[in-house]
């Protein structure tokens, strides 16, 4: 998986104020977010 993709209400990660996506961790996506509500969803195969 990469952050192509995920998806946070529907955006791409990188058109989304306040989250950052910063490295794969293995299958897990680690990402930086500021405060708020998110509703992230990942398109895995």
């Amino acid at each position: 998986m990469s952050a192509d993709a995920i998806t946070e209400s529907g955006k791409p990660l990188a058109k989304v104020p306040g989250v950052k996506f910063l490295r794969m961790d293995g299958d897990r996506a680690v990402l930086e977010v500021e405060a708020g509500s998110y509703r992230f969803t990942a398109m895995v195969k």
